[in-house]
């Protein structure tokens, strides 16, 4: 479903930390709305470290679904991010949105996803 611009802004702003509306550092936990699932903060808090190294393609990539990883990688071979963080536009607040930063990079806009189960 396609929203207008401004529609779309408006829901952004709701569930989602982004450049325009981050403080400019990590914004608190659980502020926002949380998703249907009812979980917060899965749109823009962080980019997510995912274990997969850095391909520029997904020709060889495994189909079952798990993690892509060269055999030859090391603590500085890059790595797949993918999402956008509070300091990201939200187009790029998708998980099909991906980068690639170092192994060994350390950045507040990149970490990992902890749900809690009940």
């Amino acid at each position: 479903m396609r929203f207008p611009s401004a529609t779309r802004s408006r829901i952004w702003a709701i569930y989602s930390w982004y450049k325009k509306n981050a403080p400019g550092n990590d914004p608190p936990v659980g502020v926002k709305k949380p998703n249907p699932w009812g979980l917060y903060d899965m749109h823009g808090y962080v980019a997510e470290w995912c274990q997969d190294t850095a391909h520029r393609d997904y020709t060889g990539a495994p189909s079952d679904g798990s993690a892509w990883i060269d055999a030859k990688a090391t603590t500085k071979t890059e790595r797949v991010i993918r999402g956008g963080s509070f300091a990201d536009e939200p187009d790029v607040h998708r998980s099909a949105a991906r980068t690639f930063v170092a192994g060994d990079a350390r950045n507040d806009k990149i970490g990992f996803r902890c749900v809690k189960d009940k």
